[in-house]
């Protein structure tokens, strides 16, 4: 059992969580609803701008709580610079989902916002959602509007989602990925209720939480830019192994709400279309053909299977010098205009 040490001044050191690492207790800043969870691994250079983006909140947390998943860089020694309002857990490697659970579990507050510790706040996110939760009742969870900036350029994209929807959206979030995790405030009740992160999950664990509330609860959003996320070669935004977890994902939730299986709901087989045939196409054009006759007999299997699906799935059979030779009339061929293309097939 986690205990929690009830310190105002300096830090002490508690007894480790489930038989795993420490725990190191500053004082609680603030008297406020929220906790903040951030997990980190090896990201002590850009912590502390994460960190200054949560004091400038004009809606303090309660508490923040840093979740150190096992980290080998200076994060430790960085943490005690950081304050005494900082709860510290520090916990042998196990990945963003199990961390976020640990902190889900320790949290005291009514609301949990999640940031990661590259990503940056700006200063009225939490005042805006709170307010948005607090006159929403039946929202469970309520995103804002996200810009992506590369480390060390100023320059900030355009905001994502542009699309941004809210309400009953289960439907669409199969499908589509229109939420970025710090940009989340989740009622603690309801993220303990769905079981917090899928630990079992490689990645699309964040997707996979959002389902998991959207299935039987409203989702908000409050429609302007309150994080800016920064895009880094490090990042999980680079992660080439990204993609299949899209799948995974949908298999677990069609494992936890069989009325939702692809084989009985027309959403959830659509959406096993699009990202499936995302995924072959991209397996496909990085040479992993292995890994997209996988995927094309996943989706056989389920009978989902479109031209597209078919012709990827098909020539991944073939042999590799028989695919390269495709490949090459293939590019030969787009880069020819479209219009020679044409005259060409009619004879003239």
């Amino acid at each position: 059992m986690t205990s929690r040490a009830n310190v105002s001044v300096g830090q002490t050191t508690s007894p480790a969580i489930d038989g795993i690492g420490e725990v190191s207790h500053g004082g609680v800043g603030s008297t406020g609803l929220v906790s903040v969870i951030i997990p980190v691994y090896n990201c002590a250079r850009y912590l502390t701008q994460a960190m200054e983006s949560i004091r400038a909140q004009t809606y303090p947390p309660v508490e923040i709580i840093v979740i150190d998943d096992g980290s080998t860089d200076d994060t430790p020694n960085l943490i005690k610079k950081l304050g005494d309002d900082i709860i510290y857990i520090r916990q042998s490697n196990g990945g963003p989902a199990k961390a976020r659970n640990k902190g889900i579990n320790a949290a005291t507050g009514e609301f949990i916002a999640f940031l990661d510790a590259d990503d940056v706040w700006l200063p009225s996110k939490l005042k805006k959602q709170i307010d948005y939760l607090v006159t929403h009742r039946e929202t469970g969870l309520v995103y804002s509007l996200t810009s992506n900036f590369i480390d060390g350029q100023k320059a900030v994209m355009e905001d994502f989602p542009q699309n941004a929807r809210s309400g009953r959206i289960f439907d669409e979030l199969l499908s589509d990925t229109i939420i970025t995790l710090s940009s989340v405030v989740v009622r603690t009740e309801i993220a303990r209720i769905v079981g917090g992160f899928d630990e079992s999950l490689l990645t699309a664990e964040d997707t996979n939480f959002y389902l998991k509330i959207a299935y039987a609860h409203h989702i908000g959003v409050v429609p302007e830019t309150l994080l800016l996320r920064r895009m880094h070669t490090s990042n999980l935004s680079f992660r080439v192994d990204v993609p299949i977890g899209t799948l995974d994902n949908l298999d677990r939730i069609a494992e936890r709400y069989p009325e939702v299986h692809p084989t009985r709901y027309l959403p959830m087989r659509n959406a096993y279309k699009i990202r499936g045939e995302t995924l072959i196409k991209d397996y496909f054009h990085k040479g992993e053909y292995g890994k997209a006759r996988k995927i094309y007999s996943k989706l056989r299997s389920l009978g989902i299977v479109n031209s597209t699906i078919l012709l990827y799935g098909l020539i991944a059979r073939l042999p590799p010098s028989a695919i390269s030779i495709l490949r090459a009339i293939w590019r030969r061929r787009r880069r020819i205009p479209s219009h020679v293309v044409d005259q060409a097939s009619v004879g003239k």
